[in-house]
């Protein structure tokens, strides 16, 4: 752990200390369950205006039955999938799904690897990693990217390609932990129930849980987590106070939420020129969670366990 942590390197200048604290990365695809059966969030649409070759009324006799069973599927996803489409798993469905999670668990041990992280389990869907405190957003960042794969594909040559399950997101649990004074199996246990709730309270799933083992714990979106990673290294460099979340806590609920937290921020910030940047960050992480009062109490929360980071 020690060498891995003296390891252990980031871009740019660095502001982060080595310590006895790690970062357990605890990952899970959305609507897995779904997909296995055949349930997608969109319906195919029936080609239009185009150009028949042949036989034209027998090509319309076969989009009007085209149409009918593409209906049926679609009041048999609400029936079976709540909603979307509903598509007939095949032998062929089964193989590209089992052969996208193969080729993304290989993508995904390869970048714990490459950040210096520990890797304990990757299933394509899900990921149990260890990792140092500086490249644990790096790892969901690159992570989440794999699991889309390039334009929705993964390539394994530049002739051949397998689809990636781009018809979910997927969420992401961080959590800071104390290598001598947390019991690991508890920790990563409430890492992965703060995954679930991380699903339940952000809109749309694609999560991110941000945790420490002190017992704070913020929610936001994964698309966020280049804005997360800002304001922990701006901590971490003091061009942020540390005090801007006692000092948005004292604000209480506001109105508002977005005005304040610029105004607070733009207060905490050392360097006149970070201001705009910083505030557009903090204000990017907070906004996933619906509700005034709760948007306000998970910005406190979720900036409170970045300081985790420094």
């Amino acid at each position: 752990a020690d060498r891995r942590l003296a390891e252990c390197k980031g871009a740019g200048p660095e502001p982060w200390t080595p310590g006895l604290e790690y970062v357990i990365i605890r990952a899970d695809g959305d609507y897995v369950g779904k997909l296995l059966r055949g349930c997608l969030p969109r319906e195919p649409q029936l080609p239009q205006d185009v150009e028949v070759v042949g036989d034209r009324g027998q090509f319309e006799k076969d989009m009007e039955g085209a149409s009918k069973l593409l209906g049926a599927m679609c009041r048999a996803a609400e029936r079976i999938c709540g909603g979307g489409h509903l598509v007939v798993p095949s032998p062929a469905y089964y193989a590209a799904v089992s052969a996208a999670l193969m080729v993304t668990a290989i993508g995904d041990a390869a970048i714990v690897e490459k950040h210096y992280g520990e890797l304990v389990f990757a299933g394509g869907d899900d990921l149990l990693a260890f990792s140092a405190k500086p490249p644990s957003f790096d790892i969901v960042k690159e992570t989440r990217e794999n699991y889309w794969g390039e334009g929705g594909f993964h390539s394994l040559s530049e002739s051949y390609f397998l689809p990636a399950l781009t018809a979910y997101g997927r969420s992401y649990s961080l959590r800071v932990a104390h290598a001598v004074t947390d019991m690991m199996s508890v920790e990563v246990d409430k890492a992965a129930e703060l995954l679930d709730e991380a699903k339940d309270r952000v809109p749309g799933k694609d999560a991110l849980a941000i945790s420490t083992s002190t017992g704070h714990v913020g929610f936001t979106k994964v698309s966020a987590v280049e804005s997360v990673k800002a304001i922990a290294e701006a901590y971490a460099r003091r061009t942020l106070s540390r005090n801007l979340p006692y000092d948005v806590e004292a604000w209480g609920e506001a109105a508002e939420v977005e005005y304040v937290l610029r105004y607070v921020v733009g207060r905490n910030t050392e360097k006149k020129e970070l201001k705009k940047e910083l505030a557009d960050k903090v204000v990017e992480a907070a906004r996933y969670v619906d509700g005034r009062g709760e948007k306000w109490k998970n910005a406190v929360k979720l900036l409170k366990a970045l300081r985790a980071w420094i």
